[in-house]
């Protein structure tokens, strides 16, 4: 049985203890990964708390933004995620009197990793041409770098062990509580 948590990129795989590993085996599927589930979810929760007191906040949108995403797959591995939601949008209204929707999801990843300040059009990537694909030059200009300010990374990194130790303690106790509840249903039905 292994877990995993992800952040952009980034993962934890946690092998639980033969004994919660025979515990979960015992339990129905259905009940399992409902177990699993709240494990995930519930040991991102310090990860998620220092990344919204990391982040730098200018307006508060992307710190509001962040949440934790648990999902399963066929295969039977559960994953968790943090980041900022898609479904966060504010709309503000500009100078001009017009609205517009701003979305953290869309920005989260320039504040994480830094990026360059262009003016006057686009610019090429490191090693790439100055032409598009429909042959226009690209006329922009660099005139500075933004650095990175990570929230997310050393967030999860800085919590990993705490996610594991929680992670296993929270299964454990969940498979225990399944376990007990199916022993007390078979035992009022004989």
């Amino acid at each position: 049985m292994i877990m995993g948590f992800g952040v952009e990129g980034m993962s934890v795989n946690v092998q639980g203890d033969r004994q919660i590993q025979a515990a979960l085996r015992k339990l129905p599927d259905r009940l399992r990964e409902l177990v699993i589930k709240s494990g995930v979810r519930s040991s991102m929760l310090p990860a998620l708390n220092m990344a919204k007191r990391k982040v730098p906040e200018r307006t508060g949108q992307l710190r509001d933004s962040l949440k934790r995403f648990v999902r399963s797959y066929p295969s039977g591995v559960v994953a968790g995620f943090m980041g900022p939601s898609n479904d966060f949008k504010i709309t503000i209204k500009t100078k001009g009197g017009k609205t517009r929707n701003i979305d953290p999801s869309n920005y989260a990843h320039l504040v994480e990793f830094g990026h360059r300040i262009v003016v006057g059009g686009a610019v090429a990537r490191k090693g790439k041409s100055n032409l598009t694909r429909n042959l226009r030059l690209l006329t922009g200009k660099v005139v500075g770098f933004v650095p990175p300010q990570p929230f997310m990374r050393d967030s999860f990194e800085a919590s990993k062990g705490q996610m594991e130790a929680s992670f296993k303690r929270i299964v454990a106790r969940g498979a225990k509580r399944e376990w007990n509840k199916m022993i007390k249903q078979l035992s009022a039905v004989a």
